[in-house]
């Protein structure tokens, strides 16, 4: 896991999550947009067909407080963070504390190796760029999500989206190690 800083902050406000909206389905092939999982607000900007595989591009919104599942998958994860603030717990440290992860701020780099083992928690409003190498991590979002709303941020995960989240993972290898409230998640 690596840092880096970049020498020009981001200054655009965040996209309206209508611009591109599926509208409607939640099906896995349902066009790049903007969806609501597991608590944050993620836009697809690049999938696998956009890029024939080789990456694809998330934008997420996050309230400050909200985090991922401590989870592993295989593809290779740059977040580069556009406004606002991150902790990223890696390897180990993912599993034993989680909460005490790299800090990563507005302007900087992180960079996590497929496979291994990683958890991510917004500690501000923040909106986060992250690119996955290879494509395929959209496909989680397609499947766990939903549609998002224009204009809205989502609400708070329910035990569904817990529900479709793990369903998700199972279909799709990523082995969540622990689910967002802290309890074990069912596919390891």
């Amino acid at each position: 896991m690596t840092a880096r800083h970049a020498s020009d902050k981001a200054g655009s406000k965040p996209a309206s999550a209508d611009a591109a909206n599926p509208g409607g389905t939640h099906a896995a092939d349902a066009p790049i947009g903007a969806w609501w999982v597991l608590g944050v607000l993620a836009r697809i900007v690049a999938d696998a067909a956009a890029t024939s595989g080789a990456y694809s591009i998330i934008e997420v919104h996050a309230e400050a407080g909200l985090a991922t599942p401590t989870l592993a998958h295989d593809h290779e994860t740059a977040l580069y963070v556009l406004d606002g603030a991150i902790e990223v717990a890696a390897g180990d440290a993912a599993a034993t504390q989680p909460s005490r992860g790299q800090r990563v701020d507005t302007g900087a780099t992180l960079v996590i190796p497929a496979g291994q083992r990683h958890h991510v928690r917004a500690t501000a409003v923040t909106r986060v760029l992250a690119t996955f190498r290879p494509a395929g991590p959209e496909q989680f979002i397609r499947l766990a999500g939903v549609p998002a709303r224009a204009g809205f941020m989502p609400p708070a995960p329910t035990d569904a989206d817990l529900a479709r989240a793990r369903d998700a993972a199972a279909r799709l290898g990523v082995r969540l190690v622990e689910s967002p409230a802290g309890e074990p998640a069912t596919a390891a």
